[in-house]
């Protein structure tokens, strides 16, 4: 595994990351590293969505509205 190093992070930045990852009771360094992680994943995410519709006519509020109807119907 790697080590980073972020420079000039801002103070109340700083503040909510503490805040945030005690409340998980975690370390800042493993709060940070796992929501970059999350980002990273996400951002992955919507690149392998954008290459699948755009071999696809379907968009994405159909797919979004199919979804509704099914959950209404439970």
């Amino acid at each position: 595994m790697k080590t980073i190093y972020i420079r000039n992070v801002p103070d109340d930045v700083v503040d909510r990351l503490t805040q945030l990852s005690h409340a998980e009771g975690m370390s800042v360094s493993a709060y940070a590293a796992k929501g970059l992680a999350d980002l990273s994943a996400r951002e992955s995410n919507r690149h392998a969505f954008a290459a699948m519709t755009a071999l696809s006519d379907v968009t994405l509020e159909e797919i979004v509205g199919d979804v509704e109807r099914s959950r209404a119907q439970r």
